[in-house]
């Protein structure tokens, strides 16, 4: 990371939400409850054995490696399905060799992250086959995790959601907010309503101060000097149309009372060959209370990440967008439980993990 002092203010909110993001990403992520593509109970090699007694890392690497060589090998002609299918058989028998070494786990966590890349960089030219239903798409998700409740429950939600997910391949990725396509009934997203955001600077005030204070633990006048130029800043992108505001009314956390929610999107979408520079163009949820037109903090886990929301079956659930830095290969889409104001067990757990593989 740089470590030049940084004394833009855009630039020091930015690096702020990508740690935010990058250390609710690894703290939440459901790495404890990884499990394999193929059945624990029937492994029959050491090499099985080592892998689904290795759930953080291991169980999860395997589970990826197959959700790329089934997303690679949906796409292709018969020629190159018997041809992927003898070359993994391959692949299968020089990662067993690993029992010949010393190191079993570190062998088999190199075997996996090798064919993995391997998988990516065949999928990534798909885009070359001339495949009509590939050619015109930008890039393609893959489920490469789901939680243990989604697994138990035989939800279908990850599964939706991939679907969904790549109706729109032929649009940018999804980083500035979630997208529904009406053909998936049991998906939706909240009847949002264009506010005017300078009615809410008092709200996005007391997020910004809280959000940056509680991570960057700055004194408060630090933290007030700093609002003051990127409240300035803020009122400019609002002058020229950068940044707006949605309302919404629904049960943000499932508790089965109603919010009045904000969705604030502070940049409008831009993308290039990097994503780093995006993270801003994530819309964040804020939780009015009305009563008394503040913030309601006790929805502080909610507005200290980026958060969209949508429903599946009536429940709502959270979207956010982890990302790659070097380009989109390297980057996530999650699905997330909300976060109440009572911090449940099942809260902020991520249901579903998806990799975008941009296509060359």
């Amino acid at each position: 990371m740089n470590k030049e002092k940084i004394t833009n203010t855009h630039s020091l909110l930015s690096l702020q939400v990508f740690i935010i993001l990058f250390i609710t990403f690894l703290m939440t992520s459901p790495a404890h409850s990884g499990k394999p593509s193929f059945n624990c109970s029937k492994a029959t090699t050491e090499v099985e054995r080592t892998i689904c007694s290795n759930k953080r890392t291991l169980s999860n690497k395997d589970y990826e490696m197959a959700a790329l060589y089934n997303m690679l090998y949906k796409e292709l002609d018969e020629k190159n399905k018997t041809a992927l299918k003898l070359e993994q058989k391959e692949w299968l028998k020089n990662r067993d060799q690993c029992i010949n070494q010393p190191n079993i786990r570190l062998c088999l966590a190199k075997k996996y992250g090798l064919r993995n890349k391997e998988l990516i960089e065949k999928i990534k030219n798909l885009s070359h086959t001339g495949n009509p239903d590939i050619i015109n798409k930008r890039g393609i998700y893959i489920l490469i995790k789901k939680d243990y409740i989604v697994r138990v429950t035989k939800s279908k939600l990850g599964e939706e959601m991939e679907k969904n997910l790549n109706s729109f391949g032929n649009e940018p990725p999804m980083v500035c907010g979630c997208k529904i396509n009406t053909n998936f009934s049991d998906l939706s997203l909240p009847d949002w309503k264009p506010v005017d955001i300078k009615n809410y600077i008092n709200i996005i005030e007391t997020q910004y101060k809280i959000r940056v204070k509680g991570y960057a633990r700055l004194h408060k006048t630090t933290v007030d000097n700093l609002w003051k130029k990127y409240k300035s800043d803020l009122l400019e992108r609002i002058a020229s149309n950068q940044a707006n505001a949605q309302e919404a009314y629904f049960d943000i956390d499932n508790s089965g009372d109603v919010e009045h929610v904000i969705r604030v999107l502070l940049y409008k979408c831009k993308f290039g060959k990097q994503s780093n520079y995006i993270t801003g163009s994530h819309p964040y949820l804020l939780v009015i209370d009305d009563e008394y037109n503040s913030l309601d903090v006790d929805f502080k886990l909610i507005f200290d990440d980026n958060y969209d929301a949508f429903f599946y079956k009536g429940e709502t659930y959270f979207t956010a967008w982890d990302i790659g830095w070097k380009d989109y290969t390297n980057d996530i889409f999650y699905i997330e439980k909300p976060h109440n104001a009572l911090n449940t067990p099942s809260a902020g757990s991520i249901y579903c993990i998806y990799r975008y593989i941009k296509f060359n």
